[in-house]
This record gives C-alpha cells, structure tokens and sequence, in this order.
C-alpha cells in the first residue's frame, strides 16, 4: 500500500484510507467479541447468583425438615 500510494504521489491519502479501514475492521471484531462475551457472563453470573441462594436457602430448609420430624 505504502509503495502504491508513493508512486502515485498520494501516500497521505492512501495512509488515511487504511488508517480507516484496519480502525473500522477493530471495531467490528470488538463487537462481535463482545456479542460473544455477553451471553457468557450472563451464564456465569447467574450459576453464581443461584449457587449464593443455594447455600442461604439450603440450611434454611433443612433445620424446618429438624424442626418438622421433632413435632
């Protein structure tokens, strides 16, 4: 690219031009990364979610079943 836009004597414009097109194809990977990102974290924060729950909730439940079988 450099040696095509030296010798057509227009190399700031061919450097503005892949400037733009590597800068456009960056945010384009970000997005898609992102888009890949998102549903997994979801997911992860959600087994944290429930495993935090799980372990309030779990003890609770089983000193009402000791409670229950002592009446």
């Amino acid at each position: 690219m450099i040696s095509v836009g030296e010798k057509s004597g227009s190399l700031t414009t061919m450097l503005d031009s892949l400037c733009e097109y590597y800068n456009m194809e960056t945010k384009i990977a970000i997005n898609n990364l992102t888009g890949l990102i998102e549903p997994v974290m979801t997911l992860f924060l959600g087994v944290a979610v429930m495993g935090m729950a799980m372990a309030v909730f779990l003890p609770m439940w089983g000193m009402l079943q000791v409670l229950r079988r002592g009446m």
